[in-house]
């Protein structure tokens, strides 16, 4: 049983991911890897979603510089249209789980990368990364299994996706 849940896209790159544990050492301790957000909370059990992604295509993108929100700092993916529509299309077909817990009326997709203000030691340390192309194939059901303890659990492939 899952205390929280969020549908990911799994960014798997050992220089980000080094990058993420040096300024994000909370997060990745948890068992959070590298990822953009498709819908947290989530709550809703697995019925539907393996449907709902197969008529996905793989999304293309590159996280191609650093930005950063009050108190986070994120690799932005361009382009980032269809990942927005995707997160859109997401909650419009779960309304009860409105991104961020509708904190923000426009969510943008990120991978967060750094917590509190290290903005410039992070643009030092990942603009001679940038930018990392990727290709995703799959969501990931993200589960929190213990307090601040999350593993991935069950992947939902992409039409065309390997």
């Amino acid at each position: 049983m899952s205390l929280r849940a969020a549908l990911v896209l799994l960014l798997p790159e050992p220089r980000l991911e080094e990058l993420r544990a040096r300024f994000d050492p909370k997060r990745a301790a948890a068992g959070i890897p590298l990822h953009i957000t498709l819908l947290f909370p989530f709550g809703a059990r697995e019925s539907g979603l393996e449907e709902l992604f197969e008529r996905w295509s793989p999304l293309r993108f590159s996280l191609a510089r650093v930005e950063a929100f009050p108190g986070a700092v994120w690799l932005a993916p361009e382009p980032d249209e269809e990942l927005r529509e995707r997160i859109l299309e997401l909650h419009a077909r779960y309304p009860e789980y409105p991104p961020y817990e509708a904190e923000f009326p426009d969510p943008i997709p990120h991978a967060t990368v750094g917590e509190g203000e290290v903005a410039e030691e992070v643009r030092v340390a990942a603009e001679p990364l940038l930018p990392v192309e990727f290709e995703v194939g799959a969501a990931t059901l993200m589960e929190e299994v213990a307090p601040d303890r999350w593993r991935a659990g069950r992947r939902f492939p992409f039409e065309g996706a390997t």
